[in-house]
């Protein structure tokens, strides 16, 4: 009986340093998108919205038509989401 509680206990902590290790990892992704997303918008502010908008024209004129996005930068930050290379080539391409 006593070394199936000895198995059972290493299995347990085994476990649980596996779960507190995936946290860790998460909240250091976490951050880093959170970074990410930061330097993104500092980036969105500097640009002219006219800029933006033939920007994203240019990029899927099928795609981003009038009326799908109340503005340009709610479309942006939404490709950001999904895609942040994509965003980031649409924002230097309107610079």
């Amino acid at each position: 009986m006593l070394p199936r509680r000895g198995i059972l206990a290493g299995a347990l902590f085994g476990l649980l340093a596996v779960a507190i290790a995936d946290d860790s990892h998460q909240k250091s992704l976490d951050k880093e998108a959170s970074s990410d997303i930061e330097e993104f918008n500092k980036l969105l502010e500097q640009v002219d919205p006219d800029s933006l908008h033939a920007a994203l024209h240019d990029y899927s004129p099928k795609k981003f038509k009038h009326g799908m996005f109340r503005e340009d930068r709610t479309a942006v930050e939404a490709i950001h989401r999904e895609q942040p290379s994509v965003a980031s080539t649409i924002v230097a391409k309107a610079k």
